[in-house]
């Protein structure tokens, strides 16, 4: 990663290519990630999300961020 640091002119970091980006342990680590969620079946995917949904502080809760504002007409 010596090879990244900024240039003295601009100061700005040299971009990644795509092969070097490949072998950050970042990367790897997400890429174990999405193969696992890929494993899941649907039944099984549909599962987790009500329960992580039911499970959420969330849930019931329309004050809670990220809801929209009901319209009082």
């Amino acid at each position: 990663m010596a090879d990244r640091l900024p240039d003295k002119e601009t100061r700005a970091r040299q971009p990644l290519s795509a092969a070097r980006f490949k072998a950050t342990p970042e990367f790897d680590n997400f890429r174990r990630g999405m193969i696992e969620l890929l494993k899941v079946s649907k039944p099984e995917l549909d599962a987790r999300v009500r329960v992580a949904r039911e499970a959420s502080p969330r849930f019931g809760n329309p004050n809670a961020a990220g809801r929209k504002k009901l319209r009082s007409e």
